[in-house]
């Protein structure tokens, strides 16, 4: 009896925050809403999608901001890049943990961007804890 009281309130917990049953196809959608995101140059998805703080890599440059400061810091980028294209090249879920890598192609063809996404999975879903942008190889490593 006990057995079954459990795996009914197992089901009721899923069932009432489903949220916390996401799976590795659901970092996915959230890799994939990040980037077109970013190429539609709608940096307000990192406040929705951030936890309190996120590391983020801009220009070579590393430091830890708010959701709202990375918002900010993204914006500013995506003003002075455009994108025109992303193309998500590979999404690694382990556990609680993800990490994906695009490639983001500005609106002038030689400027390409690497990016690189790290989320944790919390109770609200997945929170993205880290985002670099570094220029991609194919414009020599420089800023476009």
């Amino acid at each position: 009896m006990r057995r079954l009281l459990l795996a009914v309130a197992a089901v009721l917990v899923v069932a009432v925050n489903p949220v916390s049953a996401q799976s590795g196809d659901d970092a996915r959608v959230v890799v994939r809403d990040i980037t077109e995101a970013l190429v539609k140059g709608k940096a307000d998805v990192l406040a929705r999608v951030s936890g309190t703080q996120v590391e983020l890599t801009v220009d070579g440059q590393t430091s830890v901001y708010t959701k709202a400061q990375a918002q900010y810091v993204t914006g500013a980028f995506l003003d002075q890049h455009p994108l025109r294209d992303a193309r998500v090249r590979e999404v690694n879920v382990v556990g609680r943990q993800c990490t994906a890598r695009s490639r983001l192609m500005g609106s002038d063809r030689s400027d390409a961007w690497d990016l690189f996404l790290r989320l944790r999975r919390a109770r609200r879903g997945w929170e993205l804890k880290e985002l670099r942008l570094t220029p991609s190889e194919t414009n020599g490593g420089r800023p476009g």
